[in-house]
């Protein structure tokens, strides 16, 4: 990682800086997972973009769980996939 950073001039050299540049956008919304499908609005998971964008994720999996199954079906990184999936656990147990 060193060599990346020495490399790139433009790259963060902290741990919180580097975090920052892999999770926010040029508008400053911080994304909750690497696919950036989910910010944090209030605390909670909400959608970023897709057909639910603005939406509460917990919200979409009480609504539209078939939505969320596509999703797990998808081509999607692992950390979305965990975040949808806890989502749908909660809503199971309740």
């Amino acid at each position: 990682m060193e060599g990346q950073i020495d490399r790139y001039e433009d790259l963060p050299d902290t741990i919180d800086g580097l975090c920052d540049f892999c999770t926010k956008d040029n508008k400053g919304h911080r994304f909750l997972d690497s696919g950036r499908w989910f910010e944090a609005k209030n605390g909670k998971p909400h959608f970023a973009k897709g057909k639910y964008s603005g939406k509460a994720l917990e919200e979409v999996a009480r609504t539209e769980p078939d939505y969320l199954d596509w999703m797990l079906g998808a081509d999607i990184p692992e950390d979305t996939a965990l975040l949808v999936a806890r989502a749908m656990r909660v809503i199971e147990s309740q």
